[in-house]
């Protein structure tokens, strides 16, 4: 069970790590399309021509300039350098503006139809972008832009996301009437995903290569000291293609939520149903993921309070790891292993949350701080995990999610934000894994607990019978032995005793003394009975009641509790056992192995005693042997004060044991293997 665990947990961990780096290096996203022009070497600008892009790509660099909402062309086609696009040239993929407020610009070109290329070959090349209309299409989705934008095609504003403060609209579009135009007072924040839809004549002018070409102009207008500006690259392509994909991203981002969502719903009710806090940490993974994945939908979709969703998205993230860490119950002799790491990962809950909501110019510093505390946690989590396979064999499925926790800790800082839940992330796939690990996993523990559950109710019955037969064999028995007691046994027994005893020092002839030593041997014996029958009164009876028990933790306490004793008689104890659950009496089964190991201090003339416990069918055996002697009379060695056969006298010792073993469903039994004593418990397993 050891090394399938350890397995388990490689495997799961070669897995994801592969899915990840594939993901990160192949996956199949809309290729960056630019086409950057330098006029005059004065001024560089983010052209791009359409038909060099494909169905669909993305618009890597735009030209943007801070602290200002640059001055846009009269409404129509540009037909001036003075009309170009204005700023230093961005890469949006890493670009983040450090001023609240600016413009970002894109010139994109007509597709002009080259001479070694026909009218038909043109046209077909361009059929994705061909509407009925007989015009080319051209879409443009602009992600989410903190945190109110206004955007321009040629000078003509046609989407409004937000209010920006003092923004008069006339200043910027001439083709908007005085008298009714605007000024916003305050700054209203927003977002929304917006789609721009640009048309192109079938035409194909000759000269400047950036005739009939469109400028796409964004202002935009953060909070002060907040993230502000684009958040992503924008896709351009064919309309249908577009959508398409924005669509896909979007179902991916809803469909984790509602799954999330569902995912802990079921652990709720189990843990409604079980009245227990067991499957808390597979509810903090749910909730991380339904955190992060919702987050993201809301930024594609119309919302008031992007920075604030932006918050509750990171912090999804975090809380994923911090799920994973408490599911870790990774111990060092009672200090809680898991425990500093659980507490290392909330407060990466918390600065991640307030990642959102620091000045852009800290920016770069919070990135090197996810770099390294994602990878540092997710090797710990790792570490932990493979610790834990070793550990506790009997739930090799169990660092499953801490695995893909781990992973997902260190993949996320190296995917960009907008980036995180799209069809072919990394994070995408991990955040599905980790919630149908945690589905099935959390599914078949509440199963398991079930039919443990209906085993103990389907034998109620048989077992309350067992208990009150058990119980009336247990007062006749007891009734008969105090009978016996209470017949001034002892006092004439001690009578005897001490008489023999002072006879013993007055006389002279050594063959007499021998004599009465014998009968001194004999009360001692009587004596000694007696005490047993009392002990008997007190112990064959136990109001513990069986319940789930680990056999290594009972095992561990007897041998700390035992193994002075075997010391001080030369004896060594060698303990030797594994993870298995039973149902018992804790108490019960730490008094047998009391008698059993002090019968081989007392008894066995021993040298070595070994406590092991294996998994046979539906039992759990727990051995007791020593290399002694043995007993001669092994036949009837459980019953009561056996002397058949010699002058060897078992007592009460074994008897009892038997008893109690039979009292919670077991057994005790007697072997001679190898020139070794066996005394074997059997328990069932839980």
């Amino acid at each position: 069970m050891k090394r399938t665990s350890v397995i388990v947990t490689c495997i799961t961990a070669l897995l994801s790590v592969l899915l990840s780096v594939a993901l990160l290096l192949l996956a199949k996203q809309p290729a960056y399309a630019p086409r950057i022009t330098d006029l005059d070497g004065d001024n560089e600008i983010a052209a791009t021509r359409i038909n060099e892009i494909g169905s669909i790509g993305r618009l890597q660099y735009a030209n943007y300039t801070a602290d200002e909402f640059v001055s846009l062309p009269l409404y129509g086609n540009m037909v001036e350098n003075a009309d170009l696009p204005s700023g230093k040239l961005v890469d949006l993929a890493r670009h983040q503006p450090a001023s609240y407020r600016g413009s970002y610009q894109f010139v994109l070109s007509y597709p002009q139809m080259t001479d070694d290329v026909t009218r038909e070959e043109y046209i077909d090349s361009m059929r994705d972008f061909l509407d009925y209309d007989g015009n080319f299409h051209v879409m443009i989705y602009i992600p989410p832009i903190y945190s109110a934008a206004v955007i321009y095609a040629d000078g003509e504003a046609v989407a409004k996301i937000g209010d920006i403060k003092d923004y008069d609209f006339t200043e910027y579009n001439p083709q908007i009437d005085p008298e009714k135009a605007t000024v916003s007072e305050t700054h209203t924040p927003s977002t929304e995903g917006v789609y721009v839809e640009l048309t192109f004549q079938d035409g194909n002018n000759a000269g400047n290569t950036l005739w009939d070409s469109k400028l796409l102009t964004i202002h935009f207008e953060g909070s002060p000291n907040l993230y502000a500006g684009m958040r992503g690259t924008p896709l351009i392509g064919a309309p249908q293609k577009v959508r398409g994909y924005v669509a896909v991203h979007r179902a991916f981002t809803v469909t984790l939520a509602i799954t999330a969502a569902i995912v802990i719903a079921t652990f709720t009710l189990m843990c409604i149903l079980r009245r227990t806090l067991h499957f808390l940490p597979q509810l903090f993974v749910a909730m991380g993921i339904l955190l992060a994945s919702w987050s993201r939908a809301s930024m594609i979709a119309f919302n008031f309070t992007p920075h604030l969703w932006g918050c509750i998205g990171f912090f999804g993230l975090a809380f994923v790891t911090f799920g994973a860490a408490c599911s870790l119950r990774v111990k060092t002799g009672k200090f809680p292993l898991w425990l500093p790491v659980a507490v290392v990962a909330g407060v990466n809950c918390l600065m991640h949350f307030i990642m959102p909501l620091v000045p852009p110019t800290a920016t770069a510093a919070l990135h090197i701080y996810r770099v390294v505390v994602g990878i540092l946690l997710g090797a710990v989590l790792l570490i932990l995990a493979l610790i834990c396979s070793v550990r506790d064999p009997n739930h090799p499925y169990s660092t499953v999610i801490p695995v893909l926790g781990a992973t997902l800790t260190a993949v996320t800082p190296f995917v960009q934000t907008y980036d995180l839940l799209l069809p072919s992330s990394p994070v995408t796939y991990l955040f599905a894994a980790a919630l149908a690990a945690t589905l099935i996993l959390g599914i078949r523990e509440y199963v398991k607990t079930e039919r443990r559950v209906r085993y103990l109710e389907a034998n109620l019955t048989s077992e309350v019978q067992r208990r009150t037969n058990n119980l009336k064999s247990i007062i006749d028995e007891r009734d008969k032995l105090l009978r016996y007691v209470s017949h001034d046994i002892r006092k004439p027994v001690s009578s005897v005793k001490r008489f023999a005893g002072e006879l013993m020092t007055t006389e002279k002839d050594e063959n007499r003394k021998r004599q009465l030593q014998v009968i001194c041997d004999k009360v001692t014996n009587v004596e000694q009975s007696l005490l047993e029958l009392q002990k008997y009164s007190k112990l064959n009876f136990s109001p513990e009641q069986p319940h789930r028990c680990d056999v290594f933790d009972l095992l561990d306490a007897a041998y700390k509790q035992l193994s002075p004793d075997c010391a001080a008689s030369d004896i060594i104890l060698h303990p030797n056992s594994a993870h298995i659950q039973a149902y018992c009496r804790e108490q019960t089964i730490a008094q047998v192995l009391n008698n059993l190991i002090f019968n081989c201090i007392d008894h066995a003339n021993c040298r070595n005693v070994y406590l092991s416990a294996t998994r046979s069918g539906s039992v759990c055996s727990i051995c007791v042997t020593d290399d002694g002697v043995g007993a001669e009379n092994s036949d009837t060695m459980f019953d009561a004060y056996t002397t058949k056969g010699s002058e060897e006298n078992f007592g009460l010792g074994l008897y009892i044991c038997r008893d109690l073993m039979r009292d919670m469903g077991g057994e005790l039994d007697y072997s001679r293997k190898d020139d070794k004593t066996v005394f074997t418990l059997t328990l069932p397993l839980a």
